[in-house]
């Protein structure tokens, strides 16, 4: 069978789903659940390249509950050899094709791949292009969060006969009835990681590091102060935010509250978004929609707004010698890269700007860098890609997909610098990305950061997530 990328190798059960949709007739309605990192998004390339490829499908719809969804999907589509083109609809572009279609004519009458936010397509306006439209698939990922007049835009395409082939992703079963009168076919995945690493050789290494006085000081003070906040004031979901930044790096949580003490002297309260700047924005859209959308929480958007407290917290920060974990990071590559120049090391870690932070150090150090995150285009992450793949260096990324490129035959070191909040879902994307590029032969050393000063929980749920795999524990000091 042809694949979407030479690299992909479907696991059997991911493979049995692919044949037994692609096997269906049309006019079916289909509900795919499984937890996160799984595959669904692979599976869902792979369903497109071989419906336009081999079947000669020439319309298609996917709908993502968010804008930054919409351009990760367009991105991962436009990576693909596919013979028609890819679209992905904003309110500019399609102000751009109203002006150029004529009414005669009408919209997405060529074969095409559209890529919309599903809160643009509700639009009376642009829905009714879509209902006017005949879909070999309509796809719409996330697909627990269609609720609403979201969920009515899909039941107006099925009763406008505009649907052949409709794929549900979700992490959690659809409610009943979720389609009045039509029946939802439904496959269950489950995470097993045998599926993934049965007959693989790698090795996992826990590396200690012990957080020095000042930064357990800093620590257990933003944890008093947090608890001080009650919940109508700043959500727990917030607060979570803040002691990931702890845990990624000093100089992470050390321009968030930089910031907020800035916009609050500026007479700034700061909205919701503002709480997830550095983070990987593409994981968390969805979410911040669908949390925006529960009546229990919507009224929980403040941020901490006690510039006193903030300054008090920065005054901590400044005072922190030196980051532990950065100087274990740097020890750890200087022992991998001993007798050994122009080695391939990539480091994984969570936020954004804790991956452009190291980026800068080891930049300073001399070392071949290279850092791709979600905030870059795809076309300069791929060219990064392949020079590291050409020259070696150390490769930064915030975003555990972007290993799919990677050969880990060739690979020295993969070192996990934080994954943490959703630990199970990063360490079964892990699972997949290795599960498709290491074979019997291969081997490569992997390694995570683990805080041994227990001040932060992080570190523990990565260890229990990848329990399974770790073969040593050792410490660099």
């Amino acid at each position: 069978m042809e694949h979407f990328e030479e690299s992909y190798i479907p696991i059997k059960y991911q493979e049995q789903f692919i044949e037994e949709f692609l096997a269906e007739d049309t006019n079916i309605y289909h509900q795919l659940i499984a937890p996160p990192g799984t595959g669904k998004t692979t599976i869902s390339l792979e369903l497109i390249f071989q419906l336009v490829n081999k079947h000669h499908c020439k319309k298609i719809l996917i709908l993502n509950p968010g804008n930054a969804l919409r351009d990760y999907y367009a991105d991962l589509l436009l990576s693909i050899s596919l013979p028609i083109p890819v679209l992905s609809i904003d309110s500019r572009s399609y102000r751009e094709l109203e002006s150029s279609v004529a009414e005669t004519t009408g919209f997405w009458k060529e074969p095409t791949i559209l890529v919309m936010s599903i809160d643009f397509a509700k639009l009376e306006r642009v829905a009714k292009t879509l209902q006017s439209t005949e879909w070999d698939l309509v796809l719409i990922d996330e697909a627990h969060q269609i609720v609403g007049t979201r969920k009515e835009l899909v039941t107006s395409l099925i009763k406008c006969n505009s649907i052949k082939r409709l794929l549900l992703l979700t992490r959690v079963p659809l409610e009943d009835n979720f389609i009045p009168g039509q029946e939802i076919q439904t496959t269950v995945w489950e995470f097993r990681p045998q599926d993934y690493i049965s007959g693989f050789e790698f090795q996992v290494q826990k590396i200690d590091y012990q957080r020095n006085p000042d930064e357990i000081k800093f620590i257990s003070k933003l944890l008093r102060n947090l608890e001080t906040y009650p919940d109508d004031r700043i959500s727990r979901f917030q607060k979570e935010i803040f002691l990931q930044q702890s845990s990624s790096s000093i100089y992470t949580i050390e321009k968030s509250l930089t910031r907020r003490r800035n916009m609050l002297a500026h007479g700034e309260s700061g909205a919701i978004q503002e709480i997830f700047e550095g983070y990987e924005f593409r994981d968390i859209e969805s979410d911040l929609n669908y949390i925006e959308s529960s009546d229990a929480i919507t009224d929980k958007v403040t941020v901490l707004d006690d510039i006193n407290g903030i300054t008090d917290l920065i005054e901590l920060v400044d005072g922190i010698t030196a980051d532990k974990k950065l100087n274990t990071l740097k020890l750890l590559i200087e022992k991998i890269n001993t007798g050994n120049s122009d080695g391939h090391i990539v480091v994984v870690t969570e936020y954004v700007s804790t991956g452009s932070y190291l980026s800068s150090v080891f930049d300073k150090l001399d070392c071949t860098t290279h850092f791709i995150s979600g905030t870059i285009p795809h076309r300069e992450v791929s060219e990064k890609i392949k020079a590291f793949k050409e020259s070696g260096g150390i490769l930064i990324t915030s975003g555990v997909h972007y290993l799919q490129g990677i050969d880990f035959t060739k690979l020295n070191a993969l070192i996990i610098y934080d994954l943490f909040g959703e630990a199970e879902y990063l360490t079964r994307k892990l699972y997949v990305v290795l599960s498709r590029t290491l074979r019997d032969s291969a081997k490569s050393n992997i390694y995570f950061l683990y805080d041994n000063s227990e001040v932060l929980p992080y570190d523990n749920k990565l260890f229990e997530a990848l329990h399974i795999l770790v073969s040593d524990t050792s410490s660099l000091t």
